[in-house]
């Protein structure tokens, strides 16, 4: 504490995590959030833990962690000038599903042997992945996000698997022969809004693709 007072040990050195999945969101606030808003951290983490204890009810400490969370969230985004797109507009089915083409759309920065892997933070490049892609040859590279969970099981975030079990189960009525991946943290998306989503989106068509599973991290 004598050297956090002296000015030693900033806040934000009490706030270091590994990085992992647990603190996804978390990870947001020794980068920008303001001393005052570390303190307000800190002792409310601290009387949420005191009073969940004491009332044998763990969700005051959840709720005020969810609630952290978006905050994190927020300082994130006011960072990174994201312009105002507008409304996306609606696009209706027009056929049943189990008539449907379906194609996926992962942002978790998947490529696959033999692919040029993404480089940085903010590359727009896409990828394109066979739907008789071989899940072994399957590799991530993504800075924004604990990739374990992933690169246990690919279907978190290309749920190839679950979607050719789809297609045999008649839920869907045909598979895409092609699906496409990008590298989501891209912190200015100018170019992905208009170049490359529209090139992918152009590419979607043309295969006939009747709906798009967007797989997210």
């Amino acid at each position: 504490m004598d050297r956090l007072l002296e000015g030693a040990l900033e806040l934000k050195d009490l706030l270091n995590n590994p990085g992992t999945a647990a603190f996804s969101r978390l990870k947001f606030l020794p980068r920008f959030a303001t001393d005052e808003q570390m303190t307000e951290f800190i002792n409310g983490l601290f009387q949420a833990a005191a009073n969940a204890r004491y009332e044998g009810n763990w969700e005051i400490l959840d709720g005020f962690m969810e609630r952290w969370d978006d905050i994190g969230i927020g300082l994130q985004y006011q960072t990174l000038g994201i312009p105002d797109v507008g409304p996306v507009p609606w696009a209706a089915l027009h056929k049943p599903l189990a008539q449907s083409k379906v194609a996926l759309v992962t942002t978790g920065g998947v490529f696959l042997e033999g692919q040029t892997p993404y480089t940085e933070r903010g590359d727009t490049t896409y990828r394109e992945l066979p739907r008789d892609l071989n899940t072994d040859d399957i590799h991530i590279w993504h800075p924004g996000y604990d990739t374990g969970p992933a690169t246990s099981d690919i279907n978190c975030i290309f749920p190839i698997n679950r979607f050719r079990e789809l297609e045999s189960e008649g839920v869907i009525g045909e598979l895409a022969e092609t699906h496409y991946a990008f590298m989501g943290l891209i912190p200015d998306p100018r170019e992905l809004i208009e170049s490359k989503a529209p090139e992918v989106a152009l590419k979607l068509k043309e295969d006939g693709v009747d709906a798009v599973f967007l797989a997210s991290t």
